[in-house]
């Protein structure tokens, strides 16, 4: 008998230690997972990087299921309680190993597809298209994926279980959202289609893109693309009433004119709110009809040079390195006075053409996407067409410009005419107090005017028909798009009073917030923006405003700026 006891001892003792084992494995498996979650992104599976995240956490999946499978623990399965837990486990590690082995036969696949060739023309829809194909199988098999038993586990493997549901859920999206972009992507390039393309100016800014300060006509077909003169935008003035201004943007924005202005279109960040208008507003200036949208500025523009080769404009190269500071700055070297024609030898358009047309040369389409990876996720580039499918694949890419229920985008428009906001430092602080009403939410925010002496009139103002424009001053609206839930908004200034709003109301998905400041050289302007969410709201995603510099964050013990989406919880 005690013999019989010490043998049941030790077995016992083995599982345990082999469960835990596997509870061990099974974490550290899922904790990897969460690491690899952009493998499988647009981005990540035409990177082709990952791998490794992956096959690391195969190899916790596999040690954790031989745990559960040993001869000595396979006894445990038909327990009434302990049984349910031992399959739960291995039904799990099966399911995660399934999932690895979709993502990895994904990126592998993807890598020799972009490794064969460096495709022009056709051969670059063939190979989206490919890419499209494969990404649709890696999210049919993750789909596909059962994780077993999900009633009358323990507390660590109903949680573990739990987390892998949840990255599940993440990577399906992820691989769901590979496919949408890539089947947009392949019929964008295969048109036959023209878009508009406005070069944007983050040097002087509107609300999440810079001023569209110059306009030309792309015509894309089977692969190539073909990019007509670009025009300043100001040549194409309407007249009041030739495109009608309705809903929201009326209600908010309708003020500043933007169907007869085109440097006000961005004045809400909806992107799709915007193209539409534009499109209609093409139309109305006499242009042939429009298939969709694109608006890059010059950090796109940077990307689109690195991914390709510098270019040539009035006898200068830039490259990714000079090419900021040349359109920001350098290239109002020696301009006097405020002379009208600036605009039609501003080089921003220029460059915009000249990179654009890089595409047409040999590339690396991982070289593209990888560039531009950055530019999206700050909004650096946006797309919208009025074709669905290619639609589906800008809201995939990330560059479809919308803003969720859930964001917050802390913008400045520029309203000085000037090209200041490269030297307007923008820092907030984000406060979040919960209590039985739900959550009251501040966000504090300094603006600093750094803007040196000696710049150019071009850049440092006075422009003529701005009202108080001086020298060296930023004159601007600080505009906050809340969550569609947010309520009771206001701003104050740094003595605490109510400042006048110049709009506020829905925004589409969203509420707006809106106040004039005035910051002369080397003055900081504090304003603080506040709402209130209701009961079980603990989340927010606070998105890039494309400026540049980026706005400064900070929340607690975490500091961010908002070149990226960040996601925020209390």
């Amino acid at each position: 008998m005690l013999g019989v006891l010490a043998v049941l001892a030790v077995w016992a003792a083995f599982t345990a230690v082999s469960l835990n084992h596997a509870r061990q494995r099974t974490q550290a498996g899922i904790d990897r997972l969460h690491q690899a979650r952009d493998v499988l992104s647009p981005a990540g599976l035409v990177r082709g990087q990952g791998i490794g995240l992956l096959r690391a956490a195969e190899t916790d999946f596999a040690s954790a299921r031989r745990s559960v499978r040993s001869p000595l623990v396979a006894p445990l399965r038909f327990l009434p309680v302990v049984g349910r837990q031992v399959r739960s486990v291995d039904a799990l590690t099966g399911a995660a190993r399934q999932v690895v082995h979709a993502g990895v036969d994904a990126i592998t696949l993807a890598r020799d597809e972009l490794r064969r060739t460096q495709p022009q023309g056709h051969g670059r829809v063939v190979i989206v298209s490919q890419l499209g194909t494969i990404s649709a199988q890696a999210h049919q098999r993750i789909a596909a994926v059962d994780l077993g038993p999900k009633q009358a586990l323990i507390g660590p493997l109903s949680r573990a279980r739990e987390r892998f549901a949840v990255e599940l859920r993440k990577l399906s999206d992820a691989t769901a959202r590979s496919t949408e972009a890539s089947r947009g992507m392949a019929k964008f390039l295969a048109g036959p289609s023209t878009y508009l393309v406005f070069a944007a100016n983050n040097n002087e800014m509107r609300v999440g893109s810079g001023t569209f300060l110059s306009v030309g006509q792309l015509e894309v077909r089977d692969g190539s693309f073909n990019l007509g003169p670009m025009t300043p935008t100001e040549e194409f003035a309407l007249p009041p009433g030739a495109v009608p201004v309705t809903g929201d943007f009326a209600k908010r924005w309708g003020w500043l004119q933007p169907t007869q202005e085109w440097r006000n279109l961005a004045s809400s960040p909806i992107f799709p709110t915007q193209a539409a208008l534009a499109k209609k507003m093409w139309v109305a200036a006499g242009k042939a009809k429009v298939d969709g949208v694109l608006a890059l500025d010059p950090v796109a523009l940077r990307a689109l040079i690195e991914a390709t080769h510098p270019v040539q404009v009035g006898g200068k190269q830039y490259g990714p390195a000079n090419v900021l500071q040349e359109i920001y700055l350098y290239q109002y070297a020696g301009v006097s006075g405020y002379p009208t024609q600036i605009a039609r030898r501003d080089r921003l358009s220029s460059i915009a053409r000249a990179a654009i047309q890089n595409l047409q040369g040999k590339f690396k389409i991982a070289d593209l996407v990888d560039a531009l990876r950055g530019a999206a996720d700050g909004r650096h580039v946006l797309g919208w067409s009025s074709d669905v499918v290619e639609q589906r694949g800008f809201e995939a890419a990330g560059v479809a410009g919308t803003l969720g229920r859930d964001s917050m985008l802390l913008g400045v428009h520029n309203r000085g005419g000037n090209k200041l906001d490269q030297f307007l430092d923008v820092k907030s602080i984000l406060k979040t107090h919960a209590d039985s009403k739900g959550t009251a939410v501040t966000v504090a925010v300094q603006l600093h005017n750094v803007a040196p002496g000696g710049l150019p009139q071009y850049v440092s103002g006075p422009y003529p028909n701005a009202i108080g424009s001086e020298e060296g001053k930023y004159q601007g609206l600080l505009v906050a798009e809340l969550p569609s839930l947010a309520r009771d908004m206001y701003i104050t200034d740094a003595s605490g009073k109510r400042m006048t709003l110049a709009a506020v109301g829905p925004d589409q998905h969203s509420y707006v917030a809106a106040t004039f400041f005035e910051a002369r050289r080397g003055q900081t302007v504090e304003a603080t923006v506040h709402y209130r969410l209701p009961p079980g709201d603990r989340t927010l995603v606070v998105e890039p405003s494309a400026r540049m510099p980026a706005v400064e964050w900070s929340d607690g013990g975490a500091h961010w700026t908002d070149s990226s989406p960040h996601s925020v919880a209390w």
